[in-house]
């Protein structure tokens, strides 16, 4: 998670947030991975409309609706990764 790989692909998680990343230890250190993908979407047109919730305040403000585009719903995942990591 640390690389935010997932950030780059045609897929986004919809809903990060604390609450949804399992820290444990490997290896002497400690790994981070997101959980709860119940509004994970991938592989799906730019244009097409999808639904997120909204947790505040790990939300991106811009997105009042709970319905955005494809292309949207990656940047907002962008957004509540850097809040989680900051």
């Amino acid at each position: 998670m640390a690389s935010g790989e997932f950030l780059y692909l045609d897929i986004f998680h919809g809903d990060i947030k604390p609450q949804n990343v399992l820290i444990y230890e490997e290896a002497e250190s400690l790994c981070a991975k997101l959980s709860d993908f119940n509004y994970s979407c991938f592989g799906k047109s730019e244009e097409d409309l999808v639904r997120l919730p909204k947790s505040k305040p790990w939300y991106a403000p811009e997105y009042f609706s709970g319905e955005i585009k494809f292309r949207e719903a990656k940047l907002k995942d962008i957004y509540s990764y850097e809040l989680l990591c900051f």
